[in-house]
């Protein structure tokens, strides 16, 4: 045994301390102190040494929007991270411009966005459908290859449209919305 206090003892004396008292089962109440003592030294030791071999945990990412209006069509352009704690962040002004807007539909643009998970392509999903419920358009505006191969391998431009640039995205809302007007009429010259 050894004559050294538990705090003064490195980890290694301490689990050969605790080998040597699980091996003895002393029956006196001293020794099954200094056996609780040596337990909770060495608990906290690998605790303390577990802890600060971690990596520290990365800021969180917060995800900018603005809405703006190109050829008075919404564009609500996000910058940063799509991500499983930010994708939420998604619906709240997707929503509000999809109800405010009298127009054909959205255009979101993608084009400061460096990282898209499969959590806000999910969020983009649920713009498009609440879109179709409410008769407009969601279509997308990626330039970031990253992003955009993202949306590719969700198939994802098979059921949203998905476009390079903002004013490529307002003149595919419009023509859509043009083409589908014109769809409706009949055709009284015949």
């Amino acid at each position: 045994m050894n004559d050294k206090e538990p705090w003064e003892m490195s980890v290694a004396e301490l689990r050969g301390e605790q080998q040597a008292l699980r091996a003895l089962r002393s029956r006196t109440y001293a020794e099954r102190v200094r056996l609780i003592l040596i337990q909770d030294e060495l608990a906290d030791r690998v605790a303390s040494t577990h802890l600060s071999t971690r990596r520290p945990m990365p800021p969180i990412q917060h995800l900018s929007v603005q809405v703006r209006r190109v050829d008075g069509v919404p564009v609500i352009a996000f910058a940063g991270e799509i991500d499983l704690a930010t994708a939420p962040e998604l619906d709240p002004p997707l929503r509000a411009e999809l109800l405010k807007t009298w127009g054909p539909g959205i255009v979101v643009d993608l084009d400061q966005v460096h990282f898209l998970s499969s959590a806000g392509v999910a969020h983009l999903i649920d713009a498009g459908i609440w879109a179709a419920d409410m008769a407009k358009s969601v279509v997308i505006s990626v330039s970031a290859q990253v992003v955009a191969k993202v949306l590719r391998l969700a198939n994802f431009d098979s059921a949203v449209s998905v476009c390079a640039s903002v004013a490529e995205a307002v003149a595919k809302l419009r023509a859509d919305t043009a083409a589908h007007r014109g769809e409706g009429r009949i055709d009284h010259t015949q």
